[in-house]
């Protein structure tokens, strides 16, 4: 007997709203029905072959809606047999689609040219300004047997932590009499849940070495952080043509030594490989560009790393093990970056009033921790970390060092990001870079726009999307730090 068509709402994945999750394969090997497994808002395609795809979806009066699909360009989009227009919201950003339901049953065609690397298929509908859309079903005829790795809510863990994601936070900005009074109040939950240890206000440092490099000095030195002698190794590099401003510039988990001041030493051709793919060498640039550069080594990497046996993936492993104390390791990252720019407030070179923080991946997002809870940093570059906790943890696509227990009660990434208002943040995002998917990123981008807008400086905010991976591009940082600092 075979199995009668079904109709069921738009799905909202880890706060994401309007999901659509039921995909007819319409290509030439098509007929297979495909959907976001274990509760995922993006369907895996296979790369460089070209993908054709379509839903069908009930509408109980005819509506605008808008359409975004995630991926920057490539896709083309047909409503029930038209061709649909493609509008960018922002210069670059390529995803939106506004289009007009009917009454009754609508198909949706999208297709994708083929490309190189991880293609994900993921869309969604919103109603006006950005809203929930209603009265949109999607319509399905589900195979005889049951669809395999299909969640059951009643019985699914990861589906009772959806649920928990769809939750609104305790904390919401339209709750308080301002922006002033929501960033109080946030910042103040923040350090609570942190704790983070106080850092020494006056920490020895001692030189290691120090070398003449191309326009600047490199030093290694090491930052003594506690009466047992544990110590935080980092790079300072000195311009011989300074312009008077400072970044500290922290590193990814592609760090393993001195990639972001240009491998010094003898590095292994794997880590030249890391500085070309992710245009590492941020630090080194900076330098160049006049500005003193610092790159502290993060607990678990550099020379903090314990290279330990048996595959364990080092950030999990030391988050599970300070936790079990009443710790997390963005406290204790936060607690050595604190104690770094104690120092620094103390050399000459330096000028607290001029110091910008920039980093790529795990660097994105404690450049978002340090310049949320720190105001001595008064302009951030956030670069491959425009995602959100909510759908990270959905995917796998995390590590415990970047998780605080018990922030998504009252904040997730765009929160965090828009901590760093009235002062100027500038984000970076790659158009493949699997970490982003544009599902998600241009959502939150909205987000953290919004509370820009409620602090009275949407200026301030900057963005930069450009056509490659997960890498430091770079290209629009340079300037806008330069007038900024």
């Amino acid at each position: 007997m075979g199995s009668q068509e079904q109709a069921a709402p738009l799905e909202t994945i880890a706060g994401l709203h309007g999901c659509i999750t039921r995909w007819q394969d319409a290509g030439a090997n098509g007929g297979g029905l495909l959907y976001p497994r274990n509760g995922d808002a993006l369907v895996p395609l296979p790369a460089e072959t070209p993908a054709a795809l379509s839903a069908r979806l009930r509408s109980e009066h005819d509506q605008a809606a808008l359409l975004e699909v995630n991926g920057f360009s490539g896709w083309t989009v047909q409503l029930n047999g038209e061709a649909v227009a493609r509008r960018d919201l922002i210069p670059g950003w390529g995803n939106c689609f506004p289009l007009t339901l009917r009454r009754g049953e609508n198909r949706l065609d999208l297709a994708v040219e083929a490309k190189e690397g991880p293609l994900f298929l993921g869309a969604r509908l919103l109603g006006e300004n950005r809203q929930p859309i209603t009265g949109v079903s999607q319509v399905f005829t589900p195979p005889a047997s049951e669809l395999e790795g299909r969640l059951d809510p009643s019985t699914s863990p990861l589906a009772y932590y959806n649920r928990l994601t769809n939750e609104p936070c305790e904390l919401r900005l339209d709750a308080f009499a301002g922006a002033e009074a929501w960033r109080r109040a946030l910042r103040g939950r923040l350090e609570e849940l942190l704790g983070v240890p106080p850092p020494p206000d006056s920490p020895e440092v001692e030189l290691v070495h120090s070398v003449g490099d191309d326009g600047y000095v490199r030093e290694r030195r090491m930052l003594v952080l506690d009466e047992h002698g544990s110590r935080l190794p980092f790079w300072l590099l000195l311009p011989e043509k300074p312009n008077g401003a400072t970044l500290l510039c922290l590193h990814g988990h592609g760090y393993a030594y001195g990639e972001t001041v240009g491998l010094p030493g003898a590095p292994t051709e794997r880590q030249r490989e890391v500085v070309r793919d992710y245009n590492f060498d941020y630090a080194r640039q900076a330098a160049r560009r006049g500005y003193v550069a610092v790159t502290p080594d993060f607990r678990g990497f550099g020379e903090r790393g314990d290279h330990e046996r048996g595959g364990r993936d080092p950030c999990d492993a030391n988050f599970f093990r300070v936790n079990q104390y009443g710790l997390n390791m963005v406290a204790l990252q936060l607690h050595d970056l604190r104690a770094l720019l104690n120092h620094l407030a103390t050399r000459p070179e330096v000028d607290l009033d001029r110091l910008g923080c920039i980093g790529l991946s795990y660097g994105g997002r404690m450049t978002m921790y340090a310049a949320a809870t720190d105001e001595r940093i008064r302009v951030a570059v956030v670069s491959g970390a425009l995602n959100s906790f909510k759908e990270r943890l959905l995917r796998n696509m995390s590590c415990g060092a970047q998780f605080v227990p018990g922030l998504l009660r009252c904040a997730d990434v765009p929160e965090l990001l828009g901590l760093v208002a009235p002062r100027p943040l500038f984000l970076e995002v790659g158009c493949r870079d699997g970490t982003s998917p544009e599902l998600f990123a241009a959502e939150l981008y909205h987000q953290v726009q919004r509370i820009y807008e409620a602090a009275g400086v949407p200026n301030h905010l900057g963005l930069e999307i450009y056509e490659w991976g997960h890498r430091f591009n770079g290209q629009g940082v340079w300037p806008w730090i330069e007038e900024r600092l």
